[in-house]
């Protein structure tokens, strides 16, 4: 087989899933860092003649940055592309640098998609990222739930993230560019060892692939395809029995057969908590279920800022602040 026929036509492969997920005729927001994925992804949008904008975010870790964004604004300008840029004071202290970047990126994301009326976001993040990412999910001690890494489309804080290369390998992405005769940005940063990505990317998964004879890459995305299966079969599932938002807090009666099964059961909990945002560990979790399933009476378990009440198999879930204020009143009244 030619090498040309070994390229996947990234232009196709966009279109097809615009078209797939129906955002082929929407505005869209490209997220462009200037890298190898991004770059390929923005003259593919470019070849296919689809409706999108450019937000780029200089988080200053590197003396050039600030040049490179000047270069992509230049790029944006000469393709007629409407280009957001956002510079950030740089930070190199503390422990989670990558989460710290990824927060105020997608906040960034966020203001602009609001003021431009953008449908979404559009992010270069591929095959080999989401195996990283459910690979170090699985390290964590994640849930089912959690080990779907990056899906095809994500709702994150009221914001939709699409991924139309998600179903590629970063090898195919840089054939295509050379094909291509596409220039990138090479960031250093995406070598250097204080990164857990880049750890994972040069060591781990390196060394799993030797240690077991195969792409461990492969088998972990099929990990992933399973879990957003489970995900939207829960989604649907729980769909069924719809959350009640009352005045004081959140109102749930999981129906008898949830209560009966307790796979179901736990997985439903967490549904149940993750509206309000809240982690509950797997200890407390255990013992949530077992009350629910005894049909506790009235019982109440504190988690975080909040107070669940378990009460003849129904939940009930209300900030622990507002229990204080109505205690102090009813002691002020009485």
């Amino acid at each position: 087989m030619s090498e040309k026929k070994q390229l996947p036509n990234l232009e196709e492969v966009v279109t097809t899933f615009l078209k797939k997920n129906k955002f082929h005729n929407k505005p869209l927001l490209l997220g462009l860092s200037g890298g190898p994925d991004s770059i390929a992804l923005f003259y593919a949008l470019l070849g296919s003649d689809l409706s999108f904008e450019v937000a780029h975010i200089d988080h200053g870790w590197r003396q050039e940055s600030a040049k490179e964004a000047q270069i992509l604004a230049d790029l944006c300008q000469e393709k007629g592309v409407l280009f957001h840029c956002k510079a950030v004071t740089p930070s190199l202290e503390g422990k989670n640098l990558e989460d710290c970047a990824r927060k105020e990126r997608l906040a960034f994301f966020k203001e602009c998609c609001q003021k431009r009326s953008l449908a979404a976001v559009l992010l270069a993040h591929h095959l080999d990222d989401r195996a990283e990412t459910v690979l170090k999910r699985v390290f964590e001690g994640a849930t089912l739930r959690r080990l779907v890494g990056m899906g095809p489309q994500k709702k994150m804080e009221g914001l939709l993230l699409l991924r139309p290369l998600i179903s590629l390998k970063k090898q195919q992405i840089l054939a295509w560019l050379d094909h291509q005769k596409l220039s990138y940005f090479s960031d250093a940063t995406n070598l250097d060892q204080r990164f857990l990505r880049a750890r994972m990317r040069q060591e781990i998964l390196p060394l799993l692939d030797k240690s077991f004879g195969k792409n461990i890459s492969s088998s972990l995305c099929r990990l992933s395809d399973y879990a957003l299966e489970l995900d939207c079969y829960l989604e649907e599932l729980f769909s069924q029995s719809p959350i009640e938002q009352r005045q004081k807090g959140l109102f749930w009666q999981p129906p008898l057969y949830i209560l009966q099964t307790p796979f179901l059961l736990k997985l439903a909990i967490r549904h149940f908590l993750q509206q309000k945002g809240v982690t509950i560990s797997q200890a407390t979790l255990e013992g949530v279920a077992l009350h629910l399933q005894k049909n506790a009476n009235n019982k109440r378990v504190v988690i975080s800022k909040y107070e669940l009440t378990l009460d003849r198999g129904t939940l009930f879930l209300q900030r622990k602040n507002l229990l204080n204020l109505n205690e102090k009143k009813r002691k002020i009244e009485h």
